[in-house]
């Protein structure tokens, strides 16, 4: 992040012999006695922690560290201050530690080394001295901090909601999933083509130099392309929901790679689509994509399925990446390109009092705010996509596009249509692009959907023992557990996929009373235990029918 200018730090020996800090003419620690000055700090803001973290924003010199450690040594204490001054001179290092010059965002940061899970009874702890010696990256490191938290606060959302249902998808993609294969092969300018109005506009261009470029179309822009004789290469899909799948129904005969997570939404084997895997990281492909005995690609998993492809195509490619259809806003009553998959839903409700505008106006102006001078509207899911974009600019060394103009900015260079054909001019007179670490070889699985089913079982049965040894052994387990680590501590990482909501509760129980912690576990892997063993039967039944 950009810096403000720092006040003139400086660290002397206070009264009793102690380091203490000044920034210009700001006292940042007592000139007298800066260790009874913590103490006195966290008798008075907080006596008892419960939780297994304690963030400060702006330790300084790290009496708050020290103090903290000694009164609660099992709490992991992560700490965010506004210079890297104070690194030289700690009197007691935390856990963890960012300062501005750290090479990361405090998002980034906070990702790598705070679990989710250990949001429940988190202690936030800022030292006001700091603040006021470094006020504009104090409200910059503030901002960030609460971005992240919420963000954070979003995943457990999107784990709680979606976690069950990512394993029932991958249950079923593992065992029907037969036909893949691998990336087809860049043709220099990849196209991502998303589905918003100016798609429609897009779509010439797109015809024009159809021979010339790549396009990999999400999965709501298929039926637009289609509409105008556009085929894709490539089709990403990563929504877990049923609807996702009712965007490629258009695809059936038409054998257009469709690249997806096994966790993405179940059922595309009718369309007879080869498909191209990748690999989100959830313990669930983990544990399933080695017995498949094929190479994926690695993406990681994020909010949009956008940002998914955008990955896979910065890894795997080398010419330019140009997204179409990208607008991130309505246009009047449009929300998307025409036609769309979701548009007869709307049809079917409209009566002689409701008309389709009248429906369209309910779902896209009601739940939108317009976007000033300019005849578009915004909803918070653009909003949070926006957002999400924005976060890596800085990170990517190659030129992204946007074709067609939209008033949402992002971290891409604009291009007209003309602009769009010199580019493509200029990267077919530079030759073949670098590819990058796209896998490739043989995609058959050598696994028989038969052994496919043994194997799931196979797996099943050993999250089922890690799930009962977690349940037995919850009342010895000291504080904190680490839910990415092995050892006795681990929590098992189904546990955390299919019930996050549970596994909250087992912690916030664990600081109180260990018999009621315990008993809660024995209920939460039940329940987990009950829904694997449901849900393999009813994969399996699927597949045998």
């Amino acid at each position: 992040m950009t810096s403000p200018p720092e006040s003139k730090l400086s660290v002397v020996q206070a009264r009793n012999g102690s380091r203490t800090a000044t920034a210009g003419s700001i006292r940042i620690h007592s000139s007298v006695n800066p260790e009874h000055e913590a103490e006195l700090f966290l008798n008075a803001r907080m006596p008892l922690l419960e939780g297994s973290a304690a963030v400060i924003l702006g330790s300084s010199l790290g009496y708050l560290t020290r103090e903290i450690h000694r009164r609660f040594p099992a709490i992991r204490i992560i700490t965010l201050d506004y210079t890297h001054e104070f690194s030289r001179f700690l009197v007691a290092a935390p856990d963890h530690e960012w300062h501005p010059q750290s090479g990361e965002s405090v998002g980034a940061f906070l990702h790598r080394v705070l679990p989710e899970e250990e949001l429940a009874g988190l202690a936030i702890i800022e030292w006001q001295p700091a603040a006021r010696a470094f006020p504009a990256r104090a409200r910059q490191v503030a901002a960030e901090f609460t971005d992240a938290l919420s963000e954070l606060n979003a995943n457990i959302a999107t784990t709680g909601y979606f976690g069950r249902r990512w394993v029932r998808n991958a249950f079923a993609n593992f065992l029907c999933l037969n036909e893949f294969q691998p990336l087809p092969p860049s043709r220099g300018v990849t196209v991502i083509a998303a589905s918003g109005p100016s798609l429609e506009r897009s779509a010439q261009s797109l015809v024009r130099h159809r021979d010339a470029i790549g396009i990999w179309a999400l999965g709501s822009a298929v039926a637009p392309l289609l509409a105008r004789g556009i085929v894709p290469d490539l089709v990403v899909l990563t929504d877990p929901g049923y609807y996702g799948i009712e965007h490629l129904h258009c695809l059936l005969g038409r054998s257009v790679p469709v690249m997806l997570p096994l966790t993405s939404a179940r059922g595309v084997w009718r369309t007879k689509c080869p498909v191209v895997l990748i690999d989100q990281g959830s313990i669930v492909e983990d544990a399933l994509l080695p017995r498949l005995g094929l190479r994926s690609i690695h993406a990681a998993a994020n909010g949009t399925v956008a940002g998914t492809a955008l990955d896979v195509a910065l890894k795997t490619t080398g010419g330019p990446i140009v997204f179409a259809g990208f607008d991130l806003a309505l246009h009047d009553l449009q929300s998307h390109a025409s036609p769309h998959a979701f548009d007869r839903y709307i049809r079917y409700r409209q009566q002689r009092r409701t008309p389709e505008t009248t429906l369209l106006f309910e779902r896209n102006i009601l739940d939108s705010a317009p976007i000033s001078g300019t005849r578009y509207r915004s909803t918070r899911a653009h909003v949070t996509f926006r957002n999400w974009f924005a976060s890596w600019e800085g990170m990517v060394t190659r030129s992204v596009y946007r074709l067609s103009a939209s008033p949402v900015s992002l971290p891409m260079q604009p291009v007209d249509e003309e602009g769009f054909r010199l580019l493509i001019e200029a990267t077919t007179r530079s030759g073949p692009p670098v590819h990058g670490d796209a896998p490739s070889g043989s995609y058959s699985t050598g696994t028989s959907p038969l052994v496919r089913a043994a194997v799931l079982e196979e797996i099943v049965d050993g999250w089922h023992r890690e799930l009962s040894e977690f349940a037995h052994r919850i009342d010895s387990v000291s504080q904190p557990w680490d839910s990415r680590s092995a050892g006795q501590n681990s929590v098992p990482g189904i546990l955390r996929l299919v019930d996050l909501p549970g596994l909250l509760r087992i912690r916030r129980l664990l600081s109180r009373s260990r018999s009621k912690a315990a008993h809660e576990a024995g209920q939460v892997v039940h329940s987990v235990t009950q829904f694997l063993a449901s849900t393999l039967a009813n994969a399996t039944r699927s597949f045998n029918s």
